[in-house]
């Protein structure tokens, strides 16, 4: 029996100085009841605490949609994030 994934939030998390992109994660579910802000906020806080020790640099995040998840896997695609102006960007 396959179960359908649902996705209910996606977050590009990079280096706050050079808008590199260190990791993209997804909050997937079972269900495709929306989470409260509060629950997704509680579960991507473990992996964000991961991530904070594992990259010296200062990192932040940005939410993005599906359709920016599936351009970044696209063959002969490299993205990064414009810091100021906090978007994806092809590099």
């Amino acid at each position: 029996m396959s179960t359908e994934l649902h996705v209910q939030r996606i977050r590009v998390y990079f280096d706050a100085a050079s808008g590199e992109i260190v990791h993209v994660h997804q909050l997937v579910t079972e269900t495709d009841e929306p989470l409260t802000e509060q629950r997704m906020d509680e579960e991507m806080a473990a992996l964000e605490e991961v991530l904070r020790r594992r990259h010296p640099t200062a990192l932040d995040y940005l939410v993005v949609d599906e359709a920016a998840i599936a351009e970044a896997v696209a063959p002969d695609v490299n993205l990064r994030v414009d810091v100021e102006a906090r978007v994806l960007l092809r590099s």
